[in-house]
């Protein structure tokens, strides 16, 4: 049996494994990050992220790519899906 040292860091944590927040709700571990990816250049990536099982997008408004994530948004918007976005900066 291998023990925790032999481990890689991208084999510790699971797809599915969460942190528990503060408030007791829990977000996913592993997230798609939106910044630098333009307007126009983002809605297809972040669908590609939803198929493959991504449930955490990370966005903000100073990215600027709130209308393609928005789009994505809209086609998943019944999927457990924790929409990090994060006020001005």
């Amino acid at each position: 049996m291998a023990s925790a040292s032999d481990a890689s860091p991208a084999t510790e944590i699971a797809q599915d494994s969460r942190f528990k927040l503060g408030d007791g709700n829990t977000m996913p571990c592993i997230g798609f990050g939106t910044y630098q990816i333009k307007d126009a250049d983002c809605q297809a990536p972040v669908e590609a992220a939803l198929r493959l099982g991504y449930r955490h997008i990370d966005t903000a408004e100073f990215y600027a790519n709130e209308k393609a994530i928005g789009k994505a948004r809209g086609i998943y918007r019944n999927s457990n899906i924790h929409w990090h976005s994060v006020r001005g900066m």
